[in-house]
């Protein structure tokens, strides 16, 4: 039996494909285990997060890290007969669907709605998947100044979790003790610097879960245990 990781796979053509141009990707020097495939499904210009909807859909959060005035769509990669046992999948077509924001690392497809975290607001595209080809005006899910407007280590990465909120990352734009690269001031100023939020879906009302987190690019729950895993990146 062939044992294929579908997303794992998509996960790693995306990465691959936003780090190196064009389509001149070197997918042989991947290393992968046995039984594992690996194919090009869709090229994304500065692909950074990513969200699969039940319907096969992959919603792609894109945005340049260098430049954080630059300004990105999230994108839906339509997928064609992709399923576990079938190899050289790609997407049918890679369309821009919101948009452009700057500072959107995070997205997330959950119960018919399509969350965009900015790093001053997190977007909701309601019933996406019913408009996709002309999707409604995003609404604000916060409060105005809820959430941190500084640029260093404050782009968003966002999952639903078992309970039916939404985790969200809100990183220290320094570290401890403050360096020379930081307004230590400004860096104290805001209570939800260094943490990951608890976000009702439909209210925007919050509450802190966890304090001391640095820099988090990755966030996800253990699909059996229902543990809150993220990164910390130095």
């Amino acid at each position: 039996m062939v044992r294929i990781s579908f997303l794992a796979a998509i996960a790693i053509c995306l990465f691959v494909s936003s780090a190196l141009v064009g389509a001149e990707v070197l997918l042989d020097r991947v290393k992968l285990p046995p039984g594992f495939h690996i194919n090009v499904f869709a090229e994304v210009p500065h692909a950074r997060s990513m969200s699969l909807s039940p319907s096969g859909i992959v919603y792609v959060a894109s945005w340049n890290g260098f430049d954080p005035d630059a300004a990105f769509p999230v994108y839906a990669l339509l997928p064609q007969n992709c399923t576990l046992g079938v190899l050289n999948c790609t997407a049918r077509a890679a369309i821009p669907i919101t948009q452009p924001f700057n500072m959107t690392a995070g997205v997330e497809y959950a119960n018919g709605d399509l969350y965009v975290a900015q790093n001053r607001q997190i977007w909701v595209y309601r019933n996406i998947e019913a408009n996709i080809f002309a999707p409604p005006e995003p609404v604000p899910l916060v409060q105005p100044g809820v959430l941190p407007d500084l640029i260093w280590h404050n782009w968003r990465y966002i999952r639903m979790g078992p309970d039916g909120y939404l985790y969200v990352t809100v990183g220290s734009p320094c570290n401890v003790p403050c360096d020379g690269d930081c307004d230590c001031a400004d860096a104290q100023a805001h209570p939800l610097y260094g943490t990951i939020i608890r976000v009702h879906p439909q209210t925007g009302d919050y509450s802190i879960v966890l304090r001391g987190v640095r820099n988090s690019v990755g966030i996800s729950f253990h699909p059996t245990t229902g543990e809150l895993w993220f990164t910390d990146n130095g």
